[in-house]
């Protein structure tokens, strides 16, 4: 009976964090407090059977030294300053997030493996693809509310587009982790969502990225020279795009006017690309200024005077420099200096170095941190709240979704 509850209790857990991982850009509230119940119901279940192992103990550690460097930052700096930036907002209840999620992985990463039966695969594969088919009916919801707008799941479409891009290809890994029969028309239906949903975004990068990722996913050197594996993905993208330009012909506007942005950028910077190429090179000035971190009220002031005096005054930059600077790495610097440069670096390095020594390194680099590192050189994914949720709770998943977890004692 004891052994019952435990794997009933853990199955609990685990589902929690499958809906907190799902509902997080939908429903922030619940996902968040999804995911703290149930990291906290798999630590005080198993906190007999944690065996800790020194191979295990560098992501965690990554993760708790970028929160901890990021709390530091923001009680050194930020205390005083003007509320009106996001960073000021958000970092610092960000930099509790990550110290919880370093502490958890610590923890829950040195659980001994429990295993899974196979109504408990039913289950998850339910869980899994209808959480993402709900996910993009919110999104189709708000299509229909409002035609003419980019869609938004409850945050900025941006946002919106990067985290149903994670939710999409988690599903796609679950899908195809657990090999069943109708495998093959269930991954191309979340594809066909995932691709649609993202195009109602308008969200440029995601577009792009998406089909690539896909493919580098598939990519089978053996299954490549059968021509009906190949030919069956790419028909499903060329009908997609057929569908996108004949219903949506917005998101086609919005990819051919990068073209447009690009080319005119030497004398209009005034648009989507130009603004950030703004942000990046002023990001770059201020780090050389305060290479050991400065408030964001400083690094305004100097971002504003590089666009004034580099960049043509560039508008659309100094409008969105109150925000972030639409790139991870740029953001740390320009704001926490080498350490917060550092601490970004250690911490996307640390899970890629994981996943190659646990062997599993297509799944967390292709699905996971190649789109992160993909978003987030065009924009700022960690300072997003929803993000760390989906963040932290994938990592746990990962932990927990491998193949000899899901197979009988």
């Amino acid at each position: 009976m004891a052994i019952f509850n435990k794997r009933l209790f853990n199955n609990i857990s685990l589902i929690l964090l499958m809906l907190s991982f799902f509902t997080a850009l939908s429903d922030r509230i619940m996902g968040r407090n999804a995911f703290f119940l149930s990291v906290i119901m798999m630590l005080l279940i198993n906190i007999k059977n944690i065996e800790f192992s020194l191979k295990k103990i560098l992501v965690p550690l990554t993760t708790l030294i970028f929160g901890v460097a990021l709390w530091v930052w923001y009680h050194l700096y930020c205390q005083q300053d003007n509320t009106i930036f996001l960073a000021n907002q958000n970092y610092n209840i960000i930099s509790r997030y990550m110290i919880f999620i370093g502490i958890a992985l610590f923890f829950i990463q040195c659980i001994k493996p429990i295993y899974y039966g196979p109504s408990l695969r039913v289950l998850i594969l339910t869980i899994s693809t209808c959480s993402f088919i709900y996910v993009c009916g919110v999104g189709f919801f708000y299509f229909l509310s409002h035609p003419s707008a980019r869609i938004r799941i409850d945050s900025a479409a941006t946002i919106s587009a990067y985290i149903v891009t994670l939710q999409c290809l988690f599903t796609i890994y679950i899908i195809n982790l657990f090999s069943v029969k109708s495998k093959k028309y269930l991954i191309s239906l979340v594809i066909a969502l995932g691709f649609i949903t993202l195009s109602l975004t308008e969200t440029r990068s995601a577009i792009l990225c998406f089909p690539i990722i896909i493919f580098i996913y598939f990519f089978n050197p053996k299954l490549f020279v059968k021509k009906k594996y190949i030919a069956y993905y790419t028909s499903i993208f060329i009908l997609l795009s057929l569908c996108i330009k004949t219903f949506f012909p917005l998101t086609i506007e919005r990819l051919a006017s990068s073209y447009t942005e690009i080319s005119e950028m030497s004398v209009n910077n005034d648009s989507s690309i130009g603004a950030r190429v703004s942000m990046w090179q002023s990001g770059i000035y201020t780090f050389t200024k305060h290479p050991f971190g400065q408030s964001p009220s400083s690094r305004f002031q100097d971002v504003i005077h590089y666009i004034d005096s580099k960049e043509h005054g560039n508008p659309e930059g100094k409008r969105n420099s109150v925000y972030h600077l639409h790139n991870d790495l740029i953001e740390r610097l320009s704001l926490q200096g080498v350490l917060g440069g550092i601490s970004y670096i250690l911490l996307l390095a640390s899970i890629i170095y994981f996943a190659y020594k646990e062997n599993r390194f297509r799944e967390y680099f292709v699905l996971f941190i190649l789109p992160i590192i993909s978003f987030g050189s065009v924009d700022t994914l960690f300072i997003d709240k929803r993000f760390i949720i989906v963040f932290g709770a994938q990592l746990l998943l990962f932990n927990f979704f491998q193949r000899k977890n899901f197979q009988e004692k």
